[in-house]
């Protein structure tokens, strides 16, 4: 059973700790928000996301408490990078809790805002509130444009409401589509079907997935696609969408734009609610994490009920070689890579006498050095590297936490 590395380290190394949230939380931080919607009408089969399904009536007492956990946490308006609300749903709240929500929201009248949306959930109503906010960025689940391949990942929704939903979403001015490729059965085909059909609708993002089975879902006990099947999808989806004008910026994320190039590791993320993360440099914290309902609900509940939200009691915190180790995981495994120079600046020694693995994966053809606009030595992935992304990221998590990690 495997997962991909979208952050490190991973949320399975968490554990009780007793810290203040502002001994690391200032008042003039510049932070990103994530907001944490963990509610849906349904599971889909390989979700192993934090969420309960049919809890509505739950939700005007969560959103009473992420405006308490605002207030309490102080953000400042005018120091607020982006908005990024995800889940679960977040498009199952109604319109006007949509509107509350968003209204509440520090640097919610200048900050990018992006969010998740499933075919079934996008309603005119709703991409109304979405528009009047001036939400740039809509990430849409399609998956499949295939109804028997959705029937196999147990998606709720058939292909004719992703088209209808993407009909609306058109005049946004950012649309992503998520796809999923290794489903049981799918062929390069059937995989060539969607990307065609995803293409079509001119989204500037698409995001590609290999199909993980996770402990606790639905899928848990099916058969994977053997990991070789995986890359030759991969390598057919990387043809088909550079050839159509996409660009990959790392293994999942193509886009017609242009990347951010600005390094990522030391970024302040502050999450709201309860099933997101909150990365403030050293600590890292969020709310114990379960794909169990009752277990979930239970923390919802105790979310709901807390008096103290700068309490942080599950978490934590980052000694320099691990700081070093999220630094070079989440530049390496995008495209814009690891500025040599950069790495010594901030961490005082040299990447490649700390870590020999590099010269491995140079040998192999996994990365490449080349030098940047600046003129300055840069790490990145070459092609086959960007394939092989989900066993290159392991390779550098610590012996200290690669026994928590749930890899």
């Amino acid at each position: 059973m495997r997962t991909y590395m979208y952050s490190y380290p991973h949320k399975s190394t968490y554990g009780d700790i007793n810290v203040n949230l502002f001994d690391y939380l200032h008042p003039m931080d510049s932070l990103d928000i994530y907001v944490h919607l963990p509610f849906c009408k349904w599971r889909c089969g390989y979700c192993n996301l934090f969420l309960v399904t049919r809890q509505d009536e739950l939700i005007d007492s969560y959103l009473d408490a992420i405006e308490r956990q605002i207030l309490q946490f102080n953000l400042s308006p005018n120091k607020i990078n982006s908005i990024t609300i995800g889940g679960g749903t977040p498009l199952v709240l109604s319109a006007n809790q949509l509107e509350r929500l968003l209204k509440m929201l520090p640097g919610v009248s200048y900050a990018p805002i992006c969010i998740e949306a499933s075919p079934l959930d996008t309603t005119s109503e709703k991409l109304a509130v979405l528009k009047a906010f001036k939400v740039q960025r809509v990430s849409l689940g399609v998956q499949s444009f295939l109804d028997e391949e959705l029937k196999t990942l147990k998606r709720a929704h058939p292909t004719e409401s992703v088209h209808k939903a993407l009909d609306l979403l058109c005049d946004f001015p950012v649309i992503n589509i998520d796809l999923i490729y290794g489903i049981p059965d799918q062929t390069e085909k059937s995989l060539l079907y969607s990307l065609e059909q995803a293409v079509y609708h001119a989204p500037k993002e698409i995001f590609i997935y290999p199909l993980y089975t996770r402990k606790g879902t639905a899928l848990e006990d099916m058969q994977e696609s053997e990991e070789g099947q995986k890359q030759r999808m991969w390598y057919t989806c990387f043809d088909f969408l550079t050839n159509k004008g996409y660009t990959a910026h790392s293994m999942r994320f193509f886009s017609r734009q242009s990347p951010n190039t600005a390094s990522c590791g030391f970024e302040k993320t502050i999450a709201l609610g309860c099933g997101g993360r909150s990365y403030l440099e050293k600590l890292h914290f969020c709310y114990p994490y379960s794909v169990n309902e009752v277990e979930s609900l239970t923390t919802i509940m105790q979310f709901i009920d807390t008096k103290d939200y700068s309490l942080i009691t599950h978490g934590i915190l980052l000694n320099d070689d691990e700081l070093k180790r999220r630094y070079i995981i989440k530049n390496l495994l995008r495209t814009t890579g690891i500025d040599i120079e950069e790495y010594r600046q901030v961490f005082g020694t040299d990447l490649f006498s700390e870590f020999p693995k590099f010269d491995k994966l140079l040998s192999d053809e996994m990365i490449s050095l080349k030098h940047c606009h600046s003129q300055r030595k840069v790490i990145s992935l070459t092609p086959a590297g960007l394939a092989a992304a989900d066993e290159i990221g392991p390779l550098f998590i610590s012996p200290k936490l690669a026994p928590l990690m749930c890899l």
